[in-house]
């Protein structure tokens, strides 16, 4: 996974921020468990908004991750 930039860290714009994290292609180790609709592989809903030409992903499809955003960062820390 490519590495925001220092300049994008200081400032308060995301796009370097999603570009990183939805630039990553998804592995079949990590799309199972996220989606209530395709437990085994959430890409399968995304080719179904796709088609739909969908503009938002519905939340209530997401499976929980019962983690804290501060929790999956700290894990990530050096």
């Amino acid at each position: 996974m490519p590495k925001v930039s220092a300049a994008a860290l200081q400032g308060s714009r995301l796009d370097e921020d999603w570009a990183a994290l939805l630039g990553t292609p998804f592995g079949s180790h990590s799309v199972r468990g996220k989606s209530q609709r395709h437990p085994d592989d959430v890409r399968r809903h995304y080719l179904e908004l796709e088609t739909r030409r969908s503009r938002v992903y519905p939340r209530r499809d997401l499976v929980s991750a019962r983690t804290t955003l501060a929790q999956v960062l700290e894990k990530m820390a050096p």
